[in-house]
Formats: C-alpha cells, sequence, structure tokens
C-alpha cells in the first residue's frame, strides 16, 4: 500500500505537461496489467459527453492533450468477507493540478 501511494503521489507532482492524460492512462495499464486490474479508458469529448460527463468533456476542450477518464478496478480475493472502497481523483486544468484525495482538495500550480 505504502509503495503505490508513493507512485500515486509521484504522478500528482509531476508537472500537467509531463503528467498529461495519455501518460497517465499508460501508467493506469501498467498497474492493471501487473496486478490483474481492470481498467476501462472514455477517451475524447465524444465518449465523455456520451457517458453524461459533460462538465469533465467541457474542461478537456480547453487542453491541447484530449481529455480521458481512466477508472482501474480491484475486486479482491472472491473469498474475502470485507468490502473496501478507495476512491480518488486527479483532474488536470490547464497548467494547475487539483487532487481530492480523503475529502480535502489541494491545488498545485
Amino acid at each position: 500500500m505504502c509503495d503505490a501511494t508513493v507512485f500515486a503521489r509521484d504522478l500528482v507532482n509531476e508537472q500537467p505537461d509531463v503528467a498529461h492524460p495519455a501518460m497517465l492512462e499508460a501508467a493506469a495499464t501498467a498497474v492493471a496489467d501487473d496486478h490483474g486490474m481492470r481498467l476501462t479508458v472514455l477517451r475524447g469529448v465524444g465518449a465523455l459527453e456520451e457517458a453524461g460527463l459533460r462538465l469533465h468533456a467541457a474542461v478537456g476542450q480547453g487542453s491541447v492533450f484530449e481529455p480521458r477518464l481512466v477508472t482501474l478496478e480491484y475486486r479482491g480475493a472472491p473469498d474475502c468477507a470485507k468490502t473496501v472502497l478507495l476512491v480518488g481523483k486527479v483532474c488536470f486544468v490547464q497548467d494547475a493540478c487539483i487532487v481530492m484525495s480523503g475529502g480535502q482538495w489541494d491545488s498545485r500550480p
């Protein structure tokens, strides 16, 4: 868990022109492949609008990078009785990175 947290923090601390949507998708793909997770990616304004994510699509239109929504799912061991939900969101808007994790917002230029 600690390695995953450090990895996520390293991604979030990158400049937006480095940690752009395609790079984040590639990182998520590697994590999914390494850990048997399900990866779903909505690419482009059309896919986001079709999914009802019009605000996400609108914000993405202001970038030179194609907007994406990347979702990783890990279903855990089938015999596990407990359910644990971890949610995190990273939204890159032009030259600012907004991170929401654990109910707290942090805006980084």
